[in-house]
């Protein structure tokens, strides 16, 4: 057999006779072994790097280790908690040494032995890597090179501060990305528009009821609180909002100085009327026990015409004469507002699907979603050019003014 060839692995220093060519790739989060993405990866690099060397080039290829972030956290809370299935692919599958595995419950002691596994098998691999400037993204040079990057983008007036939707660890307290989550399940981030409705009898607090539809403003008929779910006062901006305890942890990490100031009886609050904004309309606050506490704010408005749920849960409160009596509500003012027209469908679409799926309740889950969907794909007829996503602009824009 022929003899092994020692690997040369290049060592890159100024050369001004030549030009000069960096060339890198994604670093890879050192909290398992390599597989055959990352094979994928660092091969096209080093093939495109030993391209220019042949055309001359000084070629500069180095490599770095990504230690932040979430992955190597998990990973190593995991082994730290005796999760018996991930220690289980480390011994059987990545051929840990079982002696290795405890070491391996520190994220840096983890880091560290992954970092020395993936440079063991890139050197394996050939790949022309300058071994000299090899770094982790926790190097003091690589932190200044970061804070030099942003002061730069900074200067050059490529960086603005504001706020936008991310992927939150609250356990961590930072965001994360596909790639930072247990099986690389991309964060599902939902945009929701709040409608401040105030609260009747007292102008400090309202109730901001998220939606996904604010061009049905016009159709509300109350307002849903689960009379199960802990609602609590918090100070938003120098106003008082009422939402579920849930939502004002979650608030908590997307505001600045969310304060809770009380908590609240919900049972307290139903019968009592809040304002609709867009309408000036008083519209009264009902127990709904399919509002999940823990979707956005926990305040649902209510538009029976368009929304199956609504539809659903209008139709219980209807037929309790006595709840109703009680909270002085008159089963008139609860009647369905249409608002479009939908081709194939009744004035009131909701409770066509309702009807068409057989829906028993509110807590009739499964139907109610299969329904919700059926009228999500009804195609609205508005009469003119104005689409609906434009209306919905238009709307926010105006509550916004």
């Amino acid at each position: 057999m022929e003899e092994d060839v020692p690997l040369v692995i290049p060592e890159v220093n100024p050369d001004p006779s030549k030009p000069k060519f960096f060339i890198t790739a994604a670093f890879p989060y050192p909290n398992s072994p390599l597989h055959l993405g990352h094979a994928r990866t660092y091969t096209i690099a080093d093939v495109y790097a030993r391209y220019m060397r042949m055309k001359g080039y000084n070629v500069l290829f180095p490599m770095g280790f990504h230690y932040t972030g979430t992955p190597i956290l998990t990973i190593a809370e995991q082994i730290k908690a005796k999760d018996l299935e991930l220690i289980s692919l480390f011994m059987e599958v990545y051929d840990v040494p079982p002696k290795d595995i405890e070491k391996l419950g520190e994220p840096l002691a983890l880091a560290r032995y992954f970092h020395n596994d993936a440079k063991q098998a890139m050197v394996e691999m050939g790949y022309s890597i300058d071994w000299r400037r090899e770094f982790t993204t926790i190097d003091e040079e690589f932190k200044k090179f970061i804070i030099w990057q942003f002061t730069k983008l900074k200067e050059k007036g490529l960086l603005t501060r504001g706020t936008h939707p991310v992927g939150w660890c609250p356990n961590h307290n930072m965001p994360v990305g596909m790639h930072d989550t247990k099986g690389d399940v991309e964060p599902e981030i939902g945009e929701f528009t709040l409608i401040l409705f105030r609260l009747e009898g007292d102008d400090e607090v309202y109730l901001p009821a998220a939606t996904l539809r604010p061009e049905t403003v016009f159709g509300v008929t109350n307002i849903w609180l689960n009379p199960n779910a802990q609602y609590v006062i918090v100070e938003v901006d120098g106003r008082k909002w009422l939402v579920t305890e849930r939502a004002a942890f979650k608030l908590g990490f997307q505001r600045k100085n969310i304060k809770i100031v009380d908590k609240v009886d919900v049972g307290k609050l139903f019968g009592k009327r809040v304002v609709n904004p867009a309408t000036n309309k008083r519209v009264p606050i009902l127990p709904g026990v399919f509002v999940d506490p823990n979707m956005a704010t926990g305040v649902v408005m209510s538009v029976p015409a368009h929304a199956p749920y609504d539809y659903a849960a209008l139709k219980d409160i209807l037929s309790q004469h006595e709840m109703l009596r009680k909270y002085g509500v008159n089963p008139r003012e609860l009647e369905p507002i249409p608002l479009i027209k939908v081709k194939g469908y009744s004035d009131v679409p909701a409770k066509d699907v309702v009807e068409k799926f057989d829906v028993k309740s509110q807590l009739d889950k499964d139907r109610l979603d299969e329904a919700t969907i059926a009228e999500g794909k009804t195609t609205p007829d508005l009469g003119g050019n104005l689409k609906t996503m434009e209306m919905a602009k238009e709307i926010v824009k105006k509550l916004k003014e």
